[in-house]
């Protein structure tokens, strides 16, 4: 896995949103290949000089030559992205349903107001329940559940996600993985609780924290080595052929970890911009359990595509096979 360790400096590349497809109707931006199956959909652009914002657009859905769903809709506009001040429009679409475990790759074809000639995006069609193949081994693993403000719970809970409820992460006990809930404040000595859960071979998997809150994380001697931050893009942590542009949208924008450093702290917050990471990583020595903090926000964006629920699954997957490899079977 390619990670950057705390002591490495590097200039992370801003997002070029031109790298995109070029449509007739303007710039498709990145991170819009996955989209949840059976729901409404927005296609984002920055539109071409020529384009009426008044203008219908007429869309397609195809896949091996058929037409899987169609219709009309009328553009939005949406706050400015880029330094000319040029807005971004959207229109919305409706996808087919498909089963869970099954991609739908298709063509999402339109047309805008009066243009002759058709835009073609490439589009990956994915049910809203990639934990119903791992239901099992989620039951058997035992996975505790931490959160104080129930919006991890309310989402799980919609997808019949099998969990243990605690108060605290001192309630862990025989669960192996450990999933702290988006927009959970942060504690002075949560740092030190993680650390122990991993020492006992758990998985801790910490969602994006509340904005306001800090994380210290204690530097001293050989531990330095242990914290390491990333990007999906380059990690084992990212789902294979899932689109990592997802959050990206906007380099300005894009969410994720902002690290400081304080004596011999490393200090973590949620935070935005182009030199934020996407994930932090802490393994324990026997590398049996470990931590990670997702920056990205994941169950926020729940509804609005496909990824950060794969993100979830996979990380859940991943944490179980790591555990699998080092702990000897009984």
């Amino acid at each position: 896995m390619k990670v950057i360790h705390w002591l490495q400096i590097i200039c992370w590349p801003l997002i070029c949103f031109f790298c995109s497809p070029q449509v007739g109707s303007g710039q498709v931006l990145p991170g819009q290949t996955d989209q949840l199956s059976d729901s409404s959909c927005q296609l984002d652009m920055v539109p071409s000089d020529e384009l009426r914002l008044d203008s219908q657009v007429a869309w397609k859905i195809v896949s091996a030559n058929r037409v899987l769903a169609s219709g009309k809709s009328g553009l939005k506009q949406k706050v400015p992205r880029l330094e000319n001040d040029r807005v971004s429009i959207q229109f919305e679409f409706r996808t087919p349903q498909v089963n869970p475990g099954i991609v739908l790759k298709a063509e999402m074809v339109f047309q805008v107001g009066d243009e002759k000639k058709e835009s073609v995006h490439s589009i990956r069609i994915r049910s809203g329940d990639p934990f119903a193949a791992i239901q099992k081994t989620l039951q058997q693993s035992g996975i505790a559940l931490i959160d104080p403000s129930q919006e991890t719970a309310e989402a799980l809970d919609a997808l019949q996600f099998p969990s243990d409820r605690l108060p605290s992460l001192r309630s862990v006990s025989g669960q192996s993985i450990v999933l702290l809930g988006e927009n959970t404040q942060w504690n002075e000595g949560q740092w030190k609780e993680m650390e122990l859960l991993a020492s006992d071979g758990k998985w801790v998997i910490v969602l994006r924290p509340h904005e306001d809150s800090v994380s210290v994380w204690t530097n001293t001697g050989h531990d330095r080595s242990k914290l390491a931050f990333g990007h999906w893009s380059e990690s084992e942590w990212f789902p294979k052929g899932l689109d990592s542009h997802y959050w990206e949208l906007d380099h300005e924008t894009s969410p994720g970890l902002e690290v400081s450093f304080r004596s011999k702290e490393i200090l973590l917050s949620a935070n935005k911009g182009p030199q934020v990471w996407q994930f932090a990583m802490y393994q324990s020595k026997s590398g049996a359990g470990g931590c990670l903090i997702v920056g990205v926000p994941v169950v926020s964006c729940w509804n609005a595509s496909p990824v950060p629920r794969e993100l979830l699954a996979h990380i859940l997957t991943r944490c179980i096979e790591n555990r699998s490899k080092t702990i000897p079977s009984r």
